[in-house]
């Protein structure tokens, strides 16, 4: 005879409770001698843990590859890729706070300029970038 899927539910959640209960009043001592029989010490633990992730980490990484050369090849992300903002406003945000904080320029990859100063195509494209991440206070939403 088949048992309700209730009673069922009902045996499997009365085991979790048994188990979480024998967890957590276990003491540190007790939790690494279950740890060593189980996976050979705490190293050993830490190293399948960290493999686990990091193949998750990656499976994760080409499915986000995999649907962004989707998309890039459907048309999609393209379309809205140019984001508008007031030019004006965010140029007096960049003065103020270089003219607040003059180390901020110094900050800004000088080394990548030969230090050189920015030039304004430098500023404009930091702008632009800022805008695109939604950093800058007065953006127009389009």
């Amino acid at each position: 005879m088949k048992e309700k899927p209730e009673l069922k539910r009902e045996k499997i959640g009365e085991l979790l409770d048994a188990s979480i209960a024998d967890v957590a009043s276990a003491t540190d001592q007790e939790i690494l001698e279950d740890i060593k029989d189980l996976y050979g010490g705490a190293d050993n633990i830490e190293r399948e843990f960290s493999a686990i992730f990091e193949k998750a980490q990656m499976i994760a990484r080409k499915e986000k590859l995999l649907s962004a050369k989707s998309e890039l090849a459907q048309g999609k992300g393209t379309q809205n890729s140019v984001v508008q903002f007031d030019r004006v406003s965010a140029r007096q945000q960049y003065n103020s706070l270089v003219a607040n904080d003059p180390e901020t320029v110094k900050k800004m990859t000088l080394a990548a300029r030969n230090g050189r100063g920015q030039s304004e195509r430098d500023i404009d494209s930091a702008l632009e970038d800022l805008a695109e991440l939604g950093a800058l206070s007065s953006e127009k939403k389009e």
